[in-house]
């Protein structure tokens, strides 16, 4: 071989050599995963010098970074996936972050809010007053079944009350639905007395997701009968139908489905109200119905919707604990078509 064809060889080999090398980092670099966020007091101010400590709780390792004058942290150069727990502090007030997952070669956002700067100590007593709702914030009414009952109307319930505050308007008499100080119906907190729901989190990671659905420990827990799963097609109406003892827990896991409630309970606070849920995929939501509240479910996806239902009481086959009402040939004030608009 001449050594001009050599010469060209070694520069070419040369070249390649060098493109591989330089290559190397930018591949290591996708290996791992980064966390970072904005640290503010209760005050919404940033929260300077603030400490992160960032514990992968399967190996143990521990990181730890501060955050800048602007409360911002970075945290780079993670194991992928997790479970993590993240902790904020400063000042001896602390903040935690339990089950935080991170994702391949992706800085992961996480903001946090801790105390802050503890400014004086106040005392404050107090004796609580009869109208005082829990639940509220702002200025508001509670109503209870004794309102109700020295109420002066028929049928005594929510419906005939609500026509009396200059805030509310029946929108849909049918559907039992108000509209609150002129806002769509679809947003109103006003819920079947006994009706809960729970935000279900999800947590996803490169293998898939995960999500809990009901815990004994949680507070809507009320017992255990059985887990059973159904599934309902496009389109197609399971219910009306009503328990005498059991309490259900609905969750889609499988597409979209409305989950609606009617109180046709005599002496309900909430008589005649009527509740939708529209959960699955895409709203991760469990919802809890008491006895006696009447309930079904809509198919709204394109393909078969997935529902497991966590009851307290188990099936019994020789005496159901299950009253049936025909989903349309009824008195109930919902209609099941769709509205479009």
């Amino acid at each position: 071989m001449s050594s001009r064809h050599w010469s060209g060889f070694s520069r070419t080999a040369l070249s390649a050599a060098i493109a591989i090398l330089a290559a190397a980092p930018a591949l290591a670099q996708n290996t791992t995963a980064a966390v970072g966020g904005r640290i503010t007091g209760a005050d919404g101010k940033p929260v300077a010098g603030a400490s992160v400590t960032i514990l992968h709780r399967e190996s143990g390792s521990v990181n730890k970074v501060l955050a800048d004058d602007q409360g911002r942290y970075s945290a780079r150069g993670l194991r992928v996936g997790g479970p993590y727990t993240i902790t904020f502090s400063k000042g001896g007030v602390t903040e935690t972050r339990n089950d935080v997952f991170l994702l391949l070669a992706e800085a992961t956002s996480l903001d946090a809010q801790i105390g802050g700067t503890v400014l004086a100590k106040v005392e404050i007593t107090g004796s609580a007053a009869s109208k005082f709702n829990s639940a509220s914030a702002g200025a508001g009414t509670s109503i209870g079944r004794q309102e109700l009952d020295a109420f002066a109307s028929i049928s005594r319930g929510l419906q005939d009350y609500a026509r009396m505050d200059p805030r509310l308007s029946q929108t849909d008499k049918d559907r039992g639905e108000f509209s609150a100080a002129g806002q769509n119906a679809r947003y109103n907190a006003l819920t079947i007395d006994g009706v809960r729901t729970k935000a279900l989190k999800v947590i996803p990671d490169a293998r898939g997701r995960l999500f809990e659905m009901l815990r004994r420990d949680e507070a809507i827990f009320r017992k255990f009968g059985q887990v059973y799963c159904t599934t309902v097609n496009p389109g197609v109406v399971k219910g009306w139908h009503y328990h005498k003892k059991q309490i259900d827990n609905f969750v889609c896991v499988s597409g979209m489905i409305k989950l609606v409630a009617y109180d046709g309970r005599q002496g309900s606070k909430t008589s005649r109200l009527v509740n939708e849920f529209f959960i699955g995929t895409h709203h991760p939501l469990l919802v809890q119905i008491p006895a006696g509240v009447l309930h079904g479910f809509k198919g709204l996806s394109a393909h078969e919707a997935i529902v497991i239902n966590m009851p307290t009481e188990p099936y019994h086959h020789a005496k159901p604990d299950e009253y049936r009402v025909d989903p349309r040939d009824n008195d109930i004030p919902y209609d099941w078509s769709q509205r479009d608009g």
